[in-house]
């Protein structure tokens, strides 16, 4: 036996219901009551998720540029719900912004506390470089592209930020900084940057859906209205209402039946088009790049991998480099060409930067 009993009340979609329970023992007496039992409308349930809004709006041209809005003919939604539809995705998008200033007040947090671990470590470093003689004793080094200059897309997506991460053949060697720990100064959180709280408001023009009753309160089906299902049941509803009650309804989907149609509006054809949402792939996440010496050639190189030779590297400097280290002086750097016999041309849209400022 459970501790949890779930009652399924049958009543018409969008309709708010006050109520009052009895409890009836099998001796036909009365052994609890309770009262003021309330089914909340869409907006006011967390739990409710709505469907896109392009599965369920459809919106019809009638003439003289005039316009109706209703469901579409397989929406989820009766048309009898598409008011409170409506408020229930700003809702629902109250509720992401909620999270998201959430998570951006823990981010913040994270990003402060890495901010200050990252300046410890890279006084270490700094001070590491000066003792290997490095002139540039940064522990950053910025690859970028040179003010207005066109360079190849093949560099492009070696630009950035290099951290230094040790050393490789007797000199230091830089890593690609993807997890983006070289931000030069930490901006705290603002009033003027942070994330605002959305309005919720009503489509008939009334006020919030937390100040004030829904639209159809008091209308069929209110406090004193007699429970009744809908005739028909080809769409199922049931949701919660925090706690305090369960509910289910059915209802049949009503929608225009003219999607595709030709309507008349002026003197030209209009035909219901159907937009389906496109989706946006997740990019290809970039591959780690690093900057370090090969002693074979006596140049720099950016790869990959660190101690790839210069076949497999995709940025070098010529061979017989005299700089101790790669930040301290101007670099002359070559890209590989594309192809099975490439070869190596110059580029002079990249240049290395000691200790950028940000």
């Amino acid at each position: 036996m459970s501790d949890t009993v779930e009652i399924v009340i049958p009543v018409e979609p969008c309709k708010e219901y006050i109520f009052d329970m009895k409890i009836i023992s099998p001796q036909n007496k009365e052994i609890g009551k309770i009262t003021g039992l309330e089914l909340e409308n869409l907006p006011n349930i967390d739990e409710y998720i709505p469907p896109p809004l392009t599965s369920v709006v459809l919106v019809n041209f009638i003439g003289g540029g005039k316009h109706t809005v209703t469901t579409q003919p397989t929406s989820p939604v009766p048309e009898s719900c598409l008011p409170d539809y409506m408020e229930a995705l700003d809702a629902y998008a109250d509720r992401l912004e909620t999270v998201a200033n959430d998570e951006h007040k823990k981010n913040t947090a994270v990003r402060r506390y890495q901010f200050h671990e990252q300046q410890k470590v890279e006084l270490t470093q700094a001070e590491m470089l000066t003792q290997a003689g490095c002139v540039c004793s940064s522990p950053r080094l910025e690859l970028r592209v040179v003010p207005g200059s066109r360079p190849q897309s093949s560099t492009q997506k070696l630009a950035g930020v290099y951290l230094y991460e040790g050393e490789w053949e007797g000199r230091p060697f830089y890593k690609l900084d993807l997890e983006g720990r070289s931000t030069g100064e930490f901006i705290p959180l603002q009033a003027g940057n942070k994330r605002q709280k959305r309005f919720i408001g009503r489509v008939d023009g009334g006020g919030t859906t937390t100040t004030r009753r829904p639209w159809n309160y008091g209308g069929s089906g209110g406090a004193a209205g007699s429970w009744s299902s809908s005739s028909s049941s080809s769409t199922s509803w049931s949701s919660s209402s925090g706690g305090r009650g369960k509910y289910s309804s059915s209802s049949s989907s009503h929608g225009s039946s003219n999607t595709g149609r030709f309507t008349t509006r002026g003197n030209s054809r209009i035909t219901t088009t159907m937009i389906p949402i496109q989706r946006i792939s997740t990019p290809a996440p970039l591959l780690p790049r690093y900057l370090y010496w090969e002693p074979a050639q006596k140049q720099w190189l950016v790869s990959p991998q660190a101690g790839l030779k210069e076949a497999g590297a995709e940025l070098s400097t010529e061979g017989r480099n005299k700089l101790k280290c790669p930040g301290d002086g101007a670099q002359a750097w070559r890209v590989k060409g594309s192809g099975a016999r490439s070869s190596w041309t110059p580029d002079s849209s990249l240049e290395l930067v000691c200790a950028p400022t940000f």
